[in-house]
């Protein structure tokens, strides 16, 4: 199973669209219908099969390519995970470093 996550900008709604496609390996394709929130009492036990929307089965990895496809299409439209956030003012920090160490190397040269 293959899934593709298609975006697109609407100007009209100032926001996006998505479309999630699963295409299976005999080239058929279903389309993820609008996403419908279940509430529960706080108190209330929750049975496993309508917590979770995704699972893998037998070794299957249905969830990690669901999600990867997600998180490509969400970098395409801009949006980066919150860590990367970390790690690129990281990169800034040494990258400053780096050239403040070119400078005073090339004034005492």
């Amino acid at each position: 199973m293959k899934y593709r996550f298609h975006t697109e900008y609407s100007i009209a709604s100032y926001g996006f669209s998505m479309a999630v496609i699963a295409e299976s390996h005999d080239a058929s394709r279903a389309f993820l219908q609008p996403l419908v929130w279940k509430k529960f009492d706080p108190n209330t036990a929750i049975p496993s099969d309508e917590v979770f929307a995704i699972k893998d089965d037998f070794g299957a990895e249905t969830v990690k390519n669901f999600l990867q496809a997600a998180m490509d299409a969400a970098w395409d439209i801009g949006l980066r995970p919150t860590q990367a956030q970390n790690q690129t003012d990281e990169l800034k920090a040494v990258r400053y470093h780096l050239e403040d160490m070119r400078t005073l190397a090339l004034k005492t040269a």
